[in-house]
């Protein structure tokens, strides 16, 4: 916990550098499809990163891990997930003027894609932690997660109006482990 709110610190310390360091908004000259390549960079980024601790996660014996193994594990995800969300939370605030003229039908390619990471992301997350259900008190632990991904498909959805039904057709078949990992805020979001 202590490390992820460290991540945390060292994360907006490092986006306010980089608002205050950027030029202003009026002097760039961004086409539409760039910010939503910049959208997929953070993304791709993101699955990336959180692929590494699943592949963690999954090393360990469902039968034999306790939270103690688990937990770290799962604060990372969280960690990686928020640090994403901050990216993309700037991306906004710097480009907020060529983000209104986005239409989502223009860049289906790129939504799509953007979609299907983040919706495997979750599917990665919930299905390897979905192997420990006989873990006693993995729901809390899992649920730390709720947060961070309603989160970040929330400012995804803002950057790229779409992303969200997108995300929510992919993830239709694992509404049960959804719920059973205690993740009721991401079944909220996505209207499962």
């Amino acid at each position: 916990m202590q490390f992820s709110r460290l991540l945390a610190f060292f994360f907006t310390l490092f986006a306010f550098g980089l608002l205050v360091s950027a030029a202003p908004v009026e002097e760039r000259e961004v086409e539409k499809r760039d910010i939503v390549s910049e959208v997929l960079s953070v993304v791709e980024g993101l699955q990336s990163e959180v692929v590494a601790v699943v592949d963690q996660i999954s090393l360990l014996s469902p039968v034999a891990a306790t939270l103690n193994d688990l937990l770290p594990l799962v604060d990372q995800i969280e960690s990686l997930i928020a640090g994403a969300t901050l990216n993309l939370d700037l991306l906004g605030l710097l480009k907020r003027e060529e983000i209104r003229e986005l239409d989502a039908r223009q860049l289906g390619d790129l939504t799509s894609e953007i979609a299907s990471i983040l919706g495997g992301i979750i599917s990665s997350v919930t299905g390897v932690l979905g192997g420990f259900t006989g873990t006693a008190g993995l729901s809390g632990i899992t649920s730390v997660l709720d947060g961070p991904l309603s989160t970040i498909l929330n400012v995804v959805e803002g950057l790229i109006p779409g992303v969200l039904t997108l995300v929510a057709g992919l993830l239709g078949t694992v509404v049960g482990l959804l719920s059973s990992l205690g993740l009721s805020g991401l079944l909220g979001i996505l209207a499962l």
